[in-house]
């Protein structure tokens, strides 16, 4: 029963991350118009009872990184509610906890630590990445000549980047480093998997350009870059095994 239990929670959490991460910024914009929340808050709420779960009747060891940022967590969690420094003073101190970004992480790491990722999850969460660097390039380029589509007035209220005609795709539904960080690690996946697959490159390496350069951001550009160049070494190493 027990074993059945755990298979089936397994199970449910692939499924959960499959539907979830990928697609996150337009679960996000869902979350938003619906509730009026931001999505952390309400994903928070559903990890954390996994994440008690798992702590309760799992058998396996938490790893040392892991039982050290717990105590972090904590720590984190109670300094702030010690020294009364919640960021707006209007903030309810339950909203705010279960907001807090130390607090997402470390129930999502807990739930990852006990959970078991087979060969069929790896390859249905590469193919969701594609689907939503595609979707980014799609925005993107409707962004062009819509500016406000898709667009979240909140993480930019007073239109200062939107004034620079900066174009976000679908990351303002994250956060402003979603579009710097979370999209060039986005095609460095892609890449790695797809590199014997021309027009999936193409498609990814047109996708990485156009995003990243619509933003106008450096930091985003660069990122990109970096994450683009792996595709030379992936290319020589390529060449150097079929060669032998």
């Amino acid at each position: 029963m027990i074993k059945t239990l755990g298979s089936s929670m397994n199970k449910f959490i692939q499924n959960l991350f499959l539907i979830l991460f990928p697609f996150y910024p337009l679960w996000a914009w869902v979350c938003y118009s619906i509730t009026k929340k931001p999505i952390d808050f309400i994903i928070n709420i559903l990890l954390i009872s996994f994440a008690l779960y798992f702590l309760i009747n799992s058998n396996k060891k938490l790893p040392k990184y892991l039982l050290f940022f717990i105590i972090f967590t904590i720590y984190h969690l109670c300094s702030i509610y010690i020294n009364n420094i919640a960021p707006p003073q209007n903030t309810n101190w339950l909203y705010f906890i279960f907001s807090d970004t130390n607090l997402f992480a470390c129930t999502l790491l807990i739930i990852v630590e006990n959970t078991y990722f087979n060969n069929r999850f790896i390859a249905t969460m590469n193919r969701n990445i594609f689907i939503i660097v595609l979707i980014s390039l799609i925005v993107s380029l409707i962004q062009i000549k819509n500016p406000l589509f898709f667009f979240n007035g909140d993480m930019d209220e007073n239109l200062v980047f939107f004034e620079q005609e900066r174009i976000y795709s679908i990351y303002s539904w994250g956060n402003q480093n979603s579009g710097g960080i979370t999209f060039p690690i986005l095609i460095a996946v892609l890449l790695s998997i797809y590199y014997t697959k021309k027009l999936s490159v193409f498609l990814i390496v047109f996708s990485g350009i156009i995003v990243s350069f619509l933003s106008k951001g450096r930091y985003v550009m660069i990122s990109t870059l970096v994450a683009l160049s792996q595709l030379f070494l992936i290319n020589v190493k390529y060449i150097s095994i079929t060669s032998i």
